[in-house]
């Protein structure tokens, strides 16, 4: 059963709201870099601020109201759930997007419009197929 395993907050100010979630909540977020993409990470390491849940802080400007995103881990289906979600009136909002040496993930939206995004974990995942 997928269980939920990355949130991705976006916002257009990743500053101001790295400090936000710093001073509220504790958490210690760093910025990175990934395939010249910046991130800011917030570990998922056991004892952490959000153990066994990772996640990240996205530079966006065009939120549309809809800030974070829960990803699900589907261990190895992605194809499948990917099938699924639009056949039970979902639909995809991204192409499926390899994470070099981590996995690949899926953006989505459920019937009533709510963002959701998919996880399949796979070091094989290359940065030649990482479409962004």
């Amino acid at each position: 059963m997928p269980k939920a395993c990355y949130v991705s907050i976006s916002t257009p100010n990743p500053d101001k709201v790295k400090e936000f979630y710093q001073q509220l909540l504790g958490w210690n977020i760093s910025k990175k870099e990934m395939g010249g993409f910046s991130f800011w990470e917030i570990p998922n390491t056991p004892g952490s601020q959000i153990e066994n849940v990772g996640g990240s802080l996205a530079h966006s400007s065009e939120m549309n109201g809809q800030g974070v995103t829960v990803y699900y881990t589907v261990d190895g289906k992605l194809d499948d759930f990917m099938a699924k979600i639009e056949s039970l009136g979902g639909s995809l909002t991204s192409p499926k997007m390899a994470i070099p040496s981590e996995g690949y993930l899926v953006n989505a939206k459920d019937p009533d419009g709510n963002l959701f995004g998919l996880w399949e974990d796979n070091k094989a995942a290359s940065k030649e197929e990482a479409n962004y």
